[in-house]
């Protein structure tokens, strides 16, 4: 899926838990959705495929996330 700003606003809260939406450009970096609506920025990497949070939407913007993504 292409993440853009319009993307990540309107993407749809699961009925349960939380789903994971990844970016096509940018290998890992994607948008965690929470059963509540909350919307966080998420990198999965690395042989374990571990995953952190790198901030929440919209305090952070997608801009400065995939910046922070590309930095780890």
């Amino acid at each position: 899926m292409r993440l853009t700003d319009i993307v990540v606003q309107h993407l749809p809260s699961p009925p349960k838990g939380a789903k994971i939406y990844t970016c096509d450009q940018l290998d890992g970096f994607g948008v965690r959705v929470s059963q509540a609506g909350t919307k966080a920025f998420v990198l999965t990497y690395g042989k374990h495929r571990e995953r952190v949070t790198i901030g929440r939407y919209p305090i952070l913007g997608l801009a400065a996330a995939r910046i922070e993504a590309k930095r780890l």
